[in-house]
């Protein structure tokens, strides 16, 4: 958890992602009590400004959410849109705020989604019962990427395409898709790559804390989290995902997805979703030299941060 782990828990798990293919990645924060996450924000802010390989600032996940759509999320951190309290979260990060997921349809999202867009923030929307149109007028505004598409939020209708819907038409839209093949059925990743292509596809693991643990029970906040067969389960809803990067590779390449395709959304679009696309995502001279190297199993035989080995076997150390 990258808002109660603190320095060292952060570090762990940047070192754990690190080992299954991830050179790069934001820490997510779900809903929480204000002052946890305003905690949690400062504690990611720390790690970069200290110096941590890898962590590129923070996503949040929360507060401003519908409870409709809460997922495994706990309703009783979710807020009203609130300037405050977004300026206040902000001033948290120290400028290492990246993304910011909310649902639309709340009164005043559109007064947030516009400070993001000033603070430099992504905005995103997910864990939403918006309509089409509301949505639509969301991107107007200036969100630009859809959080875990499908997931958390109104189901498609051919009457009622929801947030759904205007994902999928809106070409300026990139839509995160979780890569476990839980929770999308690999017909619909098929169908979505169809639609976006993978320039409008952002490969997500959504992995908690529960990744690349045992099967099991799990203590996440004050509630249990059951692992069987690497599905987390909390009060019957997905509890997020357990899959890592590579592992989130490999599932999109044995549905069907070409090869190179799965690559680009695992790398190159996720740059230009948070606006890194000038330093990272591309293998091209001038561009931050962060590598993945696979065996032809799509197994992890190094990974490069920074063109420094952070992760492989002695002969890869130089």
């Amino acid at each position: 958890s990258f808002t109660y782990g603190g320095a060292a828990g952060i570090e762990h798990i940047l070192g754990f992602h690190r080992r299954h293919g991830t050179t790069r990645m934001v820490a997510s924060h779900s809903a929480a009590p204000l002052d946890d996450l305003r905690a949690g924000l400062m504690s990611v802010a720390d790690v970069i400004e200290a110096g941590a390989t890898g962590l590129i600032g923070s996503h949040l996940e929360g507060p401003f959410l519908a409870e409709s759509h809460c997922g495994a999320q706990d309703i009783r951190h979710f807020a009203a849109p609130d300037r405050n309290v977004l300026s206040s979260l902000l001033r948290a990060g120290r400028g290492t705020v990246r993304m910011m997921t909310l649902a639309p349809e709340l009164s005043g999202a559109d007064e947030l989604i516009a400070d993001l867009r000033d603070a430099g923030v992504v905005a995103a929307f997910g864990h939403t019962d918006a309509t089409y149109e509301e949505v639509m007028a969301a991107i107007v505004a200036g969100a630009t990427v859809s959080t875990h598409l499908f997931n958390g939020m109104r189901k498609f209708h051919h009457r009622d395409p929801g947030a759904v819907g205007a994902a999928l038409d809106h070409p300026g839209v990139i839509c995160e898709v979780i890569g476990d093949l839980l929770h999308v059925h690999p017909a619909v990743v098929r169908s979505l790559f169809a639609l976006k292509g993978d320039a409008g596809v952002a490969l997500v693991t959504d992995a908690t804390q529960m990744a690349g643990l045992a099967d099991g029970a799990y203590q996440w906040g004050d509630r249990v989290v059951t692992v069987r067969g690497g599905t987390a389960v909390v009060d019957g809803s997905l509890a997020g995902s357990t899959a890592t990067m590579i592992e989130s590779v490999r599932n999109l390449v044995a549905a069907g997805i070409p090869l190179a395709d799965v690559i680009r959304s695992a790398s190159t679009t996720p740059a230009q979703a948070i606006g890194l696309a000038a330093d990272i995502g591309e293998i091209e001279p001038g561009m931050r030299a962060d590598l993945v190297v696979l065996d032809r199993d799509l197994g992890v035989v190094a990974v490069i941060v920074d063109g420094r080995v952070s992760h492989g076997p002695p002969s890869w150390i130089r």
